[in-house]
């Protein structure tokens, strides 16, 4: 034995939010550096769940980002939708996102985490500027936007899917250059 621990799986925010576990958070974290997300990138499978969205229009609509961060860049791979948030979209049931997490990492190839959320007005048009700073306070109220973790506001302009993704830069909202794989 040569007195080295080996590297555990760290664990996901999911975990450490849901289930208070700090400990252990895995050998690996210590070895990397931190890297604040710069950009975010939104895969063509959940920008189309998105779009989806609005043909429910009536009531507010959200739910959780799943994905990775690679360098600096996060990336969007899953969208849970609003069927997970009954009330508000910021009423998260836990045994909703670690399992859909849990189930996402079984197929995934990718290091997925829960990486935000998303939100859309009742009406399901883009949302003007008040409306997205309200959201922003009210999902930093609640520790689900930072530096690294976004909150996306979603809605349709005329004809399009109108996505922004928001993080936090010195406390204050900071929007994200965002990119988009479109089919």
């Amino acid at each position: 034995m040569s007195g080295d621990i080996p590297d555990q799986q760290p664990l996901n925010r999911a975990q450490r939010r849901f289930l208070g576990l700090v400990l252990p958070i895995g050998l690996a974290i210590y070895k990397q550096d931190f890297i604040p997300v710069e950009d975010v990138f939104v895969s063509a499978i959940p920008l189309k769940m998105l779009g989806q969205q609005h043909q429910g229009a009536g009531r507010l609509r959200g739910g959780v980002l799943l994905g990775y961060q690679q360098d600096a860049t996060l990336q969007i791979d899953v969208v849970l939708p609003s069927s997970c948030t009954p009330q508000h979209p910021f009423d998260l049931q836990p045994d909703y996102v670690l399992g859909a997490l849990d189930a996402a990492l079984q197929v995934s190839p990718f290091p997925l985490d829960w990486v935000g959320n998303w939100v859309m007005p009742a009406d399901g048009r883009h949302p003007e500027p008040s409306w997205v700073e309200e959201m922003w306070h009210a999902a930093r109220g609640q520790a689900l936007v930072s530096a690294s973790q976004v909150l996306l506001t979603v809605g349709m302009a005329e004809d399009r899917l109108e996505v922004e993704a928001w993080g936090e830069r010195e406390g204050q909202p900071y929007r994200f250059p965002l990119r988009k794989h479109v089919l």
